[in-house]
């Protein structure tokens, strides 16, 4: 006898299945909730951020025109301040117009001190020449005397010639005594010497009369050189020295005049500044009051380029082996849906200064052991879509491809390739000598 069988039991099945159901939801959650920490580091602790651009004036003075306020758009070369102060100009230039005239008054007094030596040189050249033309003329008068008294010498010295004559004719006959004879004979050669003495005389003024012509004085009761001519030749020498004076205060003052003309072009350029916006950027913050009367030299307002975007995350240091410069990253201003992709740019120790005063906002600062990753989305303009400053300091969802994600991506990378066609279009295509004759027979046969 056939007994029907009993139905089958679906409460274990189904309580398995559900067991089945849950474990595999558990470990899909899990997997969601861990796999991303698995192949990539997430951190909420970055910011976006950009590089301030100080934009400074180089003089202080009146602010005619005001910066813009912050969180305007500017172009580069959009001028964004204007200060004027005419007296850097003037200062300067009193300073070097008063160096110059001292040099002019310099040079004008030894000019009125040349002029005057000069006047000094004229008179002693004046009577150096009267004395010289009056010592010629008594050297003259004393060379005519000297002619005459040779004149007399000569017939003196004929007429006791001629007297001894006689006595040598006498004394042979006896007619003279010989003392009167001794007589004639002294004095004839007594009259010859007087004249030899009146040659030599005149031989020597005719000497001085040269010398005095060539400016040179001979003579017991002269000098080489007169006073007059001395004290000539000393006033010569301190023209000269004035002289030389004139022209180093002349050139110094020309020097002075060509460097306050330089200054002048340079100056004018400096007693009125015209800030500009070196790039297109948004103003970040005002250094100046917009109503203040005059300003210091130095930062006047600031800019942020929102093209020049950059996250600063802290991260901790145990995965500072997973990153290198380069790596992908993946960025979300929380708040927003839209993911952004970035590359790793700098690593830095937190024992490094973090450099704030570059950036707009304060970089993160964690604790010890961790460290400053910089990134640069790929797309800095499209992170920001279009806020006001950029959304500089909001707060950053970071996503860092980790060493585990960039050793799957190898790895598919490598089976990728295993699967890529080898490019080989069949034997036909190997060209061996006959090969393709072959074929045509073939083909021909067939």
């Amino acid at each position: 006898m056939i007994t029907p069988s009993a139905p089958p039991r679906k409460g274990p099945r189904l309580a398995r299945l559900v067991r089945v159901l849950v474990a595999c939801g558990l470990l899909v959650a899990a997997f969601g909730f861990y796999g991303p920490r698995v192949v990539e580091t997430v951190t909420y602790d970055a910011v976006l951020n950009a590089p301030v651009l100080a934009v400074r004036s180089p003089i202080g003075g009146t602010l005619v025109q005001p910066p813009p306020p912050p969180g305007t758009v500017v172009r580069t070369g959009t001028l964004l301040a204007e200060i004027v102060d005419p007296r850097a100009a003037s200062a300067v230039l009193e300073e070097l117009a008063t160096a110059r005239d001292s040099a002019e008054h310099a040079r004008l007094a030894f000019a009125a001190e040349d002029a005057g030596l000069a006047a000094i040189a004229a008179s002693l050249a004046e009577g150096a020449e009267a004395h010289r033309r009056a010592t010629r003329v008594a050297l003259s008068h004393r060379l005519a005397i000297a002619e005459a008294e040779l004149t007399a010498a000569q017939a003196e010295a004929e007429r006791a010639a001629k007297e001894h004559g006689r006595a040598n004719h006498l004394a042979a006959t006896d007619t003279i005594s010989r003392h009167r004879h001794d007589q004639t004979a002294a004095a004839s050669r007594t009259a010859d010497a007087e004249a030899e003495v009146a040659r030599t005389r005149i031989a020597q003024l005719r000497a001085e009369i040269s010398a005095l012509d060539a400016g040179v004085y001979v003579g017991d009761d002269h000098n080489d050189v007169p006073y007059s001519r001395q004290r000539l030749d000393e006033v010569e020498l301190r023209r000269l020295e004035v002289q030389r004076r004139m022209g180093e205060l002349a050139a110094q003052r020309d020097a002075l005049d060509t460097e306050m003309a330089i200054k002048r072009g340079r100056l004018q350029a400096l007693d009125r500044v015209a800030l500009e916006a070196p790039r297109d950027g948004i103003v970040w913050r005002n250094h100046v009051d917009g109503t203040a009367f005059s300003v210091d030299p130095g930062e006047v307002t600031s800019l942020i380029a929102c093209d020049d975007l950059v996250v600063t995350a802290s991260l901790p240091t145990r995965n500072l082996e997973d990153f290198v410069p380069g790596s992908p990253a993946r960025i979300r201003p929380v708040g927003s849906q839209s993911w952004w992709p970035a590359r790793v740019e700098q690593i830095r120790g937190m024992g490094i200064e973090t450099q704030a005063d570059r950036y707009a906002a304060a970089p993160p600062v964690g604790a010890d052991r961790r460290m400053i990753v910089t990134l640069r989305p790929d797309d800095p303009l499209g992170v920001t879509e279009g806020a006001r400053f950029c959304d500089v300091g909001r707060t950053v969802e970071v996503r860092i491809a980790g060493a585990t994600a960039r050793r799957l991506t190898a790895w598919g990378d490598v089976v990728g390739r295993w699967f890529e066609p080898s490019g080989l279009k069949g034997v036909a295509t190997v060209d061996e000598p006959g090969g393709a004759e072959g074929a045509a027979m073939d083909d021909g046969r067939g």
